[in-house]
């Protein structure tokens, strides 16, 4: 399959294609994004944190009612990334309190074609997982950012006869209310939310990035770019960073690291952290530097990542 495209303050972003949710889910929050001077905020500040949890529910709500196996139901790729269709979500954006009622925009009035059935809203199930990602650069410069899950652990329990890898059970991808997208039919694939990406810039590879995480994948990964690109992080720090992820008001989960003080502002902003932090995503990331031709690895300290350089 085609993967997806899109631009982030001039890098080209390429990453995962439905049945993943992932790569539009994460395009649409970056052009949302875009729209901002997030620089100028600062990263783990009030306003900066707002907003982007302001967009995360923007795009996951857009996520839960579009995006499912394209071979089963028409998505509106042009619509998703339209950019009168953007503006039209940045707008409902207030940066002094939270939106109590987030609700999936119509991005198929900026499509060329109509829809052929329309779906319900479904409220998506938590996605669990036993997911990895890795990412691998050779001598002659070819790239992979490579996401690879069984579902839970030991997936569906059964092992390849000869071959040692475990059979997954991503069928609990799936929504089990009848009638929204993600439903269950026969040949389909479950939606995910794997987001391998890779970001070029003048046409060549500048850095990859993926995570594990169930649905926290898509934000690792946005927080790791936004914290290259727009906080000039260097590869270890954007991995180290705390991360924070919220799917729909009001609730947040967050990490150790992120000030007691910007959290009680954001709750003032109508925000909900949950009591305890908890550990999000297991990032790995190869950067190139375009001018030096010196390539860095990042490998994230939650799992038992690691750089190997092999000369």
């Amino acid at each position: 399959r085609e993967p997806v495209r899109g631009t982030y303050r001039g890098y080209e972003i390429v990453t995962m294609c439905p049945p993943s949710s992932g790569g539009l889910t994460l395009l649409q929050m970056l052009k949302i994004l875009e729209g901002f001077d997030i620089k100028s905020m600062g990263p783990y500040k009030a306003d900066t944190m707002h907003l982007m949890i302001e967009t995360m529910h923007l795009a996951y709500a857009d996520r839960g009612k579009y995006l499912a196996d394209g071979d089963f139901v028409d998505i509106p790729y042009k619509g998703y990334l339209n950019p009168k269709y953007i503006e039209e979500r940045r707008a409902l954006i207030d940066m002094k309190a939270a939106n109590q009622d987030v609700q999936p925009g119509d991005p198929w009035k900026y499509e060329d074609r109509k829809q052929a059935k329309a779906f319900q809203t479904v409220a998506a199930s938590d996605e669990r997982g036993e997911t990895t990602h890795f990412t691998v650069l050779d001598k002659w410069g070819n790239m992979v950012s490579y996401t690879t899950t069984i579902e839970e652990a030991f997936g569906s329990g059964m092992m390849v006869p000869g071959y040692g890898f475990m059979l997954n059970n991503e069928m609990t991808d799936f929504d089990f209310t009848p009638g929204g997208i993600n439903q269950v039919e026969p040949n389909k694939r479950p939606r995910s939310s794997m987001t391998p990406t890779i970001v070029f810039k003048g046409g060549k590879p500048a850095f990859s990035v993926g995570s594990p995480g169930g649905s926290t994948i898509i934000v690792s990964v946005l927080e790791v770019i936004t914290n290259l690109l727009d906080h000039g992080m260097s590869i270890q720090r954007a991995i180290d960073a705390p991360r924070f992820m919220s799917s729909k008001y009001p609730d947040v989960s967050w990490e150790r690291g992120i000030p007691k003080s910007v959290r009680i502002e954001l709750e003032a902003r109508g925000h909900k952290f949950k009591e305890e932090p908890t550990v999000q995503g297991s990032v790995q990331s190869i950067v190139i530097d375009l001018e030096s031709g010196k390539i860095y690895g990042g490998a994230d300290p939650r799992r038992e990542g690691t750089v190997i350089g092999v000369l």
